[in-house]
């Protein structure tokens, strides 16, 4: 998957909460360098942090291939307004240092500090007003170049906050799905946004596909839930299908964004969310402000709650042609290896929705979709729910004048 790093850094504020998003990185020119010279106890926070998640994936296998503690890492610390680099340390490098200074060598991580002025300006210019980049070049290695500041990984007190180690988790694992096979999906961010195509030229927010998604996500809003049983989890996958089945065959797209684009990004960054949330869900298992993250948290769960006067083009497109992927695919995901599905195979050229109708055919081989969608929202159990999606949808749609049925 290459996804282009210009999509991926709006990808941060958008979904992932990243913190400090109004102060971005000064300028490759004016940047001011001032070292510490020490290693805070906030830099040991986030170090605790990266190593107690090396250790998890690792020892779990999580996604097994993704050898987080194998990865070079770059961390370029900078202050809280952004215009200061403050220092840098490199995370399991694999070569050897003239101008570094050992910190930790424990467990699956070897940290160092360097204080080298011109090689953190580099670096500070590849990574520029993003927060980070992939396989940035040092020392004959790929390094992934993540932009940090203490309000990531803890407060001033010093309690510690997920956002650090949650983002560079979802992002480090972009990096190693350039090792993937690739598939036949397209990437057009938001589904070509500009106001002078025409519907069938844009990715299709009809009251259809954003009533389908808000039911979807709706029903899965609180997902990962480790309660549910392996028979609950099927049904809730047959339901993934049947919506998604519904959203493709009435997409009049002529690119066929909802099967090309979505389904793909389902799959690019639906597991990369599932690697994220479900690290959060780890680290943070004993801290009762942090402990229950869940795939469509902080950006979908809005649509409900936000008034339809606050939606313009561009926020109906960040939610419902963009946002949506990532919870519909780490969902997908987890619903998926609950049932048995081994998750590597998504490695290949394959979707979460491919791959699950896949499985739900197997299972129901004279399966009707189309029947099996009017059975799931005239249900007792989802015909409220499907309502209530279907009257928002419409309130959101025709405060943005966006609508293209």
């Amino acid at each position: 998957m290459k996804t282009a790093l210009a999509l991926m850094t709006l990808s941060c504020g958008l979904v992932m909460g990243c913190q400090d998003s109004n102060n971005s990185t000064t300028s490759k020119a004016n940047i001011d360098v001032a070292f510490e010279g020490i290693t805070t106890d906030a830099d040991k926070l986030a170090f605790s942090q990266f190593r107690k998640t090396m250790i998890w994936l690792n020892k779990d296998k999580i996604w097994p291939g993704f050898n987080y503690h194998h990865m070079p890492i770059y961390l370029l610390k900078y202050s809280e307004s952004g215009k200061q680099i403050k220092g840098a340390y490199l995370l399991n490098s694999q070569a050897k240092h003239s101008d570094t200074v050992d910190i930790e060598d424990s467990g699956l991580l070897k940290v160092e500090r360097h204080n080298n002025t011109a090689a953190v300006k580099k670096a500070h210019s590849a990574l520029g007003s993003a927060y980070y980049t992939f396989n940035y070049k040092r020392d004959g290695q790929d390094y992934y170049l993540h932009k940090y500041q203490q309000s990531g990984a803890s407060t001033e007190s010093g309690e510690a906050l997920p956002y650090l180690i949650s983002f560079a988790t979802h992002e480090a694992f972009h990096q190693y799905q350039g090792k993937w096979n690739d598939g036949n999906g397209i990437q057009d961010f938001f589904g070509s946004s500009s106001k002078n195509k025409k519907c069938n030229e844009r990715y299709p927010l009809t009251e259809l596909e954003i009533t389908t998604q808000l039911l979807q996500a709706e029903m899965f809003k609180d997902l990962p839930d480790d309660s549910l049983t392996r028979t609950q989890a099927e049904v809730l996958l047959k339901n993934y299908v049947t919506l998604q089945h519904h959203r493709i065959i009435n997409d009049k797209s002529n690119q066929q964004y909802v099967n090309r684009m979505g389904s793909w990004q389902e799959r690019a960054e639906g597991t990369a969310r599932y690697i994220g949330v479900l690290t959060q869900k780890e680290l943070f298992k004993n801290d009762a402000k942090f402990n229950t993250p869940t795939f469509f948290s902080n950006y979908m769960v809005s649509a409900y709650q936000d008034e339809p006067e606050a939606y313009d083009e561009m926020k109906l497109r960040e939610t419902f042609a963009w946002g949506y992927f990532y919870g519909a695919g780490a969902s997908a995901t987890w619903l998926m290896k609950k049932t048995g599905y081994d998750i590597i195979k998504l490695q290949q050229s394959v979707t979460p929705y491919s791959e699950a109708l896949k499985m739900l055919k197997a299972k129901e081989p004279d399966l009707d979709l189309t029947q099996a969608y009017i059975e799931l929202t005239s249900s007792n159990e989802y015909h409220a729910m499907y309502a209530k999606s279907k009257t928002r949808a419409a309130l959101i749609l025709a405060k943005t004048k966006m609508i293209c049925d």
